[in-house]
């Protein structure tokens, strides 16, 4: 409902039907929705052209969905009273909701024409104006509506969105600081300042608003995410209660990749003594594969611990939680922690004993779950407890092979590299994922305003998109894009069958339908007819005999006018991976469970200068399947940038920009090329990455646009 409306304009010499409208508004601002309907719609029906009831009745339509009502009782309630500001307001939001911005914002002006005072008028213009990206315009409509009325908390907060959107931080931040100084209860303005705080670099001070904003609402997962991504860069030196509090609410959250708040809770939970019942840690376990070596290490003794307990029936000892919590952590990571010899004679004892055994004591089935998948066990199907164990290890995995059945092959493979390619993914489906946030639903241009602000971009992109997905792995980079662009339809091809019906099943687990995944090969598109107005293929070029076949394959089915986001190794960022694929070479070792094990015992004991001894740091070093996807992949090209320039060029392709999860690597060049526009040009990123070689240790991760 509208904070700044001004109920009764017109009066009423009617004393009851006033009476039954105030209390229509009252219940309004209570929540109680259907009694202020009943109330407002009793006065209309005594007084049909009464504003005050048009004016509440067409809010509340708006507010519960109802446009169509709303716009029509509006146009009935403008013929009469076409100078009314109250419905030109409500007018002019609904059509900014349709995004009619030009009827929009004429409905604002002139509602500011009529009452230069209202601030509803002046707060939404100002929104409208930079939905047109007219930045400066919007500014300016909010400096003078602060002329008119500086109390008003949510014209400062818009009038900081509008600095922000500017590049101009340092003004956007008091703005932000006013509107909560005048509203201390604003929790959107203290998410607002916390977020502008953590892109200017100030992690302190973001940290502070944005546990402020999550105090006031939280319920709120924008709030929440945003204080995750705090969490995520900030710097753990002390044992803080609260910062215990929020990793525990952050850790909850379903979201992409929490590797970065992952490192956070590694260093947190050092600093401390470890315990099997800690909160922190068993939700930890639970939910994320841990990365960090000294935790793993103690993990390995813990569950060699757990083992010699139950093997000598010392069960009054086993911290249940713990042990299921474990189970989850050594499944989500694929069985990557050393065993000895001893461990496999034991757990190799225990199945053999269970084998022959009807009733099966959740204990034992927990301890052999932290060594060997359950699905693998030969009376797997007699299991029932633990239950979310048996859910995520064999009902899951069976749902898999049965939605493997359903899906189409477009393609051949189309030479012997795919072939092998194909046999690693369908052995090590990649990558393994629980959880992943709602991104907020948008269309593409508005996408990549928020990504590339400081570009203009022309095109026109369609509502509905057709967007591919090649080489969508086990689906996470293309769901995300069918909740993002929620009225497109996405298709995803991938030569793993495996990888294809992982990510099946969690789109299915999503209830999302705008998504299609079918097996193919990317160098076999010769014949694919449809055409597309975004394709991302996230980390599969490189992977390819022939990688520029494959990007030419992919830009002829792109549209004039579409956009393309790749990412691709590094060659700088990735010379620890080849000096570490060099030791494999040297060892002989195998891409088994066994081979890869070795290969990390190898890259443990080396010394702290080695070269390949900084792939500790990477967190793919940390399951078997990302561990095979670093450094023991059967084809892997690297690429510099001006070799990413030379084909951008032959495929006739205009680089828009790169992206970064984080805000400091784009400040950072920013301080050394401050020029407009520096930030399209290859050859200084080229430079800036000789200078700063880790700049792209994931990826090189950029969008790319085909001329119209």
């Amino acid at each position: 409902m509208g904070k700044r409306a001004k109920p009764f304009r017109s009066g009423s010499s009617n004393s009851a039907l006033r009476t039954t409208l105030e209390t229509a508004v009252r219940k309004h601002q209570s929540g109680q929705l259907n009694q202020a309907r009943s109330g407002y719609r009793k006065v209309l029906k005594q007084s049909p052209d009464h504003p005050d009831a048009i004016h509440f009745l067409s809010r509340l339509y708006y507010q519960t969905g109802k446009t169509d009502e709303a716009f029509k009782l509006l146009r009935r309630g403008l013929k009469s009273h076409p100078d009314n500001p109250d419905l030109l307001c409500v007018s002019g939001n609904i059509y900014r909701s349709k995004g009619n911005l030009s009827k929009a914002i004429e409905a604002f002006r002139k509602a500011i024409a009529i009452d230069n005072r209202s601030m509803e008028a002046w707060i939404n213009l100002g929104m409208s104006l930079r939905d047109i990206d007219q930045i400066e315009e919007a500014i300016k409509t909010y400096l003078h509506a602060i002329t008119i009325n500086p109390s008003v908390a949510e014209t400062h907060n818009n009038l900081g969105n509008a600095y922000k959107a500017n590049g101009q931080l340092d003004l956007a931040i008091p703005a932000y600081q006013k509107a909560v100084e005048i509203n201390p209860g604003f929790a959107g303005g203290f998410h607002n300042l916390g977020s502008a705080w953590l892109e200017a670099g100030k992690t302190d001070e973001a940290l502070t608003a944005l546990r402020h904003a999550h105090k006031l609402a939280p319920d709120n997962p924008l709030f929440l995410q945003a204080l995750t991504s705090c969490l995520s860069q900030l710097k753990v030196n002390e044992n803080d209660g609260s910062l215990r509090e929020d990793l525990l609410s952050c850790l909850k959250l379903d979201r992409i990749d929490g590797r970065g708040l992952g490192k956070t809770i590694s260093h947190f939970l050092k600093l401390t003594e470890l315990k099997q019942n800690d909160p922190l840690l068993i939700n930890f376990l639970q939910r994320q594969q841990i990365c960090d070596p000294e935790l793993e290490d103690w993990l390995t003794h813990q569950r060699h611990e757990l083992l010699s307990d139950i093997t000598q029936n010392n069960l009054t000892a086993i911290n249940k939680n713990f042990l299921f919590a474990l189970a989850t952590q050594c499944f989500l990571n694929e069985y990557i922690y050393d065993e000895s010899n001893d461990e496999i004679e034991q757990i190799d004892h225990l199945i053999k004993t269970l084998t022959d055994q009807t009733d099966h004591d959740e204990i034992l089935v927990s301890i052999i779950a932290c060594y060997r998948p359950l699905k693998s066990l030969n009376f797997s199907d007699h299991l029932k407890e633990p239950a979310e164990m048996i859910q995520q290890q064999i009902i899951e995995p069976r749902t898999e092979e049965n939605l493997k059945k359903q899906i189409r092959k477009i393609t051949d493979l189309s030479n012997t590299t795919s072939s092998e390619v194909q046999t690693q993914y369908e052995e090590n489906p990649y990558p393994r994922w629980r959880f992943t946030d709602r991104p907020e639903t948008t269309t593409l241009g508005n996408y990549l305003k928020k990504l590339f602000p400081d570009q203009a971009f022309d095109n026109k992109f369609p509502g509905r998109l057709e967007i591919l997905s090649a080489g969508g792995g086990t689906g996470l980079q293309p769901i995300r894009s069918a909740l993002r662009f929620s009225k497109s339809q996405v298709n995803v091809i991938d030569l793993s069958l495996n990888s294809l019906a992982y990510g099946m099943r969690k789109a299915k687990e999503l209830g999302i339908q705008n998504i299609k995944f079918e097996q193919a090969d990317l160098l076999n598109l010769q014949g694919y007819s449809k055409l597309f107005d975004f394709i991302e293929s996230y980390g599969v070029l490189h992977h390819l005999a022939k990688p520029f076949e494959g990007w030419m394959a992919l830009n002829n089915i792109l549209k004039p006018g579409g956009v393309m986001r790749i990412a691709l190794y590094s060659k700088l960022a990735r010379q620890p991976v080849i000096e570490a694929r060099e030791l494999i070479e040297e060892h002989g070792l195998p891409a088994t469970p066994e081979g890869i094990r070795h290969f990390r015992r190898i890259i443990k004991s080396l010394d702290d200068t080695h070269p390949a001894r900084s792939i500790l740091e990477s967190p793919d070093f940390f399951s078997m399947s990302e561990c095979r996807d670093l450094v023991f992949h059967v084809c892997e090209h690297q690429y510099t940038l001006p070799e990413i320039k030379e084909t951008l060029e032959k495929l006739e392709l205009h680089f828009i920009g790169f992206e970064f999860p984080e805000l400091q690597t784009r400040r950072k060049f920013k301080f050394c090329y401050p020029d407009p526009g520096s930030e399209n040009d290859l050859d200084l990123w080229h430079e800036f990455e000789k200078n700063n070689p880790e700049t792209f240790a994931s990826q090189y991760i950029f969008w790319a646009l085909k001329p119209g």
